[in-house]
């Protein structure tokens, strides 16, 4: 697909954007309490870094589908939001590229709802998170109160911006902490 170069989108400290088209995004860095929305179905291709500061927030307005590609650094701050305002794990689907094989970190205190691709990364789940959805990566961990709840709804999940996916689950073993995936 192509999509139409958007450079780099930073918001700095309290400052409040929206998106309302895809688009491809050298970076995209929200400050310290900045809000972004999307406000319609969107593909992000974000070819360098995407950070959320502290208390920053990534808005999915209610009925919309967001579509991420990562094709650099992810890393989201304590107390950083995704608000999926549909509260529906189908509308958030986050895609790691090839390049995409570094560490997705999230950081304290947030909530998830959506679905995360990312095969050749590592995720590190800290402290107080809510995950609803589900995840593939090469490893992942959780840590100290991070819950991972599984929604039953993202067996079958397709849609037009997806091809199939060729991993599904294959194990379950809960010990401390759940291990969700083997390839």
């Amino acid at each position: 697909d192509s999509f139409a170069f958007m450079g780099g989108y930073s918001l700095g400290v309290g400052d409040v954007g929206t998106i309302s088209s895809s688009g491809e995004f050298t970076s995209l860095v929200l400050g310290n309490n900045s809000t972004l929305t999307i406000t319609s179905d969107a593909t992000l291709y974000i070819t360098g870094d995407f950070s959320m500061s502290s208390n920053s927030q990534f808005n999915i307005a209610d009925g919309v589908n967001v579509t991420i590609y990562l094709g650099g650094t992810f890393t989201q701050a304590s107390n950083s939001q995704f608000n999926n305002l549909s509260q529906d794990p189908t509308s958030l689907l986050i895609l790691g590229t090839d390049s995409f094989n570094g560490t997705m970190t999230w950081n304290s205190n947030t909530d998830f709802y959506g679905a995360v691709y990312v095969p050749r990364a590592h995720v590190d789940f800290n402290s107080n998170i809510d995950f609803y959805g589900s995840i593939i990566a090469d490893t992942f961990e959780f840590n100290s109160n991070a819950r991972f709840h599984y929604d039953i709804a993202l067996a079958g999940l397709k849609r037009d911006d997806m091809e199939d996916l060729p991993y599904g689950i294959k194990s379950w073993k809960e010990e401390l902490s759940p291990v969700f995936i083997e390839k």
